[in-house]
């Protein structure tokens, strides 16, 4: 069984953002919608990637505050008896109130927890254009993405302070600085080739894709504006649909 978690913005009426502020620091013009995915397998292909089961994806959404959503996952996976099956993980992009998700419902350390492999490619990149700039960047990065889905994390930031000198990649500042702190503190959760080679994910491909076809592709058209109430029943109708789950009257 795979978790997977994710926030999408969906835009809404002014009454339902004013005082919040956004990424800017501007006044909002999005309210987030939460989601979980729940994967069930019982294979992997030739290559070791876990084959879903037909119809066996369960959705969750929800426009609640994080706490609140942690305390209903919380009360979700327990039912869903996660703790009786032997593969478990979790798959997040590391934000910081999916990190308080997966330490508060996952706290009996059984569940196998992994950054997704993309997001910390994307950090990686901000990082290598800074050392090597722009003409040379996507090699250097092509060199140590590859390493790092082949050996881990670890084996990539090594290879990094090879390459620029400890003492350069040290003396990185900005959002270069920032992307290298992400990397270092989430290093425990990104050994790639050792979850590649036992047969578990290292995408979030599921929570993403969800995030497109549960909330952006019926509350992100032209000229859209919710009610937040609205985004909430909505995308859980949607979700609930998807996940083929009986619909309370």
């Amino acid at each position: 069984m795979a978790f997977s978690a994710d926030g999408v913005g969906a835009p809404c009426t002014h009454a339902d953002t004013a005082g919040i502020k956004g990424k800017n620091g501007e006044e909002a013009g999005t309210r987030e919608s939460k989601l979980l995915t729940a994967t069930f397998y019982d294979r992997v292909d030739k290559k070791g990637r876990p084959i879903v089961n037909e119809g066996c994806i369960v959705y969750y959404s929800s426009t609640k505050p994080s706490d609140e959503f942690i305390s209903e996952v919380n009360a979700l996976v327990n039912e869903m008896g996660y703790t009786r099956i032997q593969r478990v993980q979790f798959i997040s992009d590391g934000a910081a109130w999916l990190e308080k998700l997966a330490k508060q419902v996952f706290a009996d350390g059984k569940v196998l927890r992994v950054i997704d492999f993309y997001h910390a490619c994307e950090y990686l990149g901000l990082v290598v254009r800074e050392l090597s700039g722009d003409a040379a960047w996507k090699a250097d990065f092509a060199k140590l993405k590859k390493l790092m889905k082949a050996k881990g994390g670890r084996a990539a930031i090594a290879e990094l302070e090879r390459m620029f000198g400890a003492p350069s990649v040290a003396d990185l500042d900005g959002d270069a600085a920032k992307a290298l702190a992400y990397l270092r503190n989430r290093l425990q959760h990104m050994e790639y080739g050792t979850y590649r080679e036992d047969g578990y994910y290292i995408g979030s491909g599921t929570v993403e894709s969800a995030c497109k076809s549960v909330v952006a592709a019926r509350c992100k058209l032209a000229g859209m504006h919710w009610r937040l109430a609205t985004v909430d029943a909505i995308t859980i109708l949607r979700a609930t649909l998807r996940s083929r789950l009986p619909i309370a009257a």
